[in-house]
């Protein structure tokens, strides 16, 4: 039996192991591709939470690990239209958004109060 072909076999193996161990635990794995390795908490926060007169972002993760971030903005084919974004943990994304009609109108992402 060669000794030294063993030997180099199990360090290339257990450098193979910490890479990948490395790799999944340190967030490069979610650099990499833009998931949460593992089992990821599904979360999302509303910076507005829901005011239609104030713009704001929802960001978070859904359930498949997948980040997300969306912005509420004014329709460009309608004033008074707004469409905002909203969290909501029973949607499978975690998030819906739905068309608010401004009464006096929409601006840069938001109700004009």
């Amino acid at each position: 039996m060669d000794m030294h072909g063993l030997t180099k076999k199990l360090l290339i193996m257990c450098a193979v192991t910490l890479f990948f161990a490395l790799f999944f635990t340190s967030g490069a794995f979610q650099w990499v591709t833009g998931k949460v390795s593992g089992t990821c908490p599904r979360y999302c926060v509303d910076s507005d939470e829901g005011n239609e007169f104030v713009k704001g972002t929802i960001y978070g993760y859904d359930d498949k690990c997948n980040k997300f971030e969306k912005t509420d903005y004014c329709s460009e084919d309608n004033k008074n239209q707004l469409k905002e974004y909203r969290c909501d943990t029973q949607e499978k994304q975690n998030w819906y958004s739905e068309i608010v009609l401004c009464e006096h109108g929409c601006l840069s992402g938001a109700c004009i109060e």
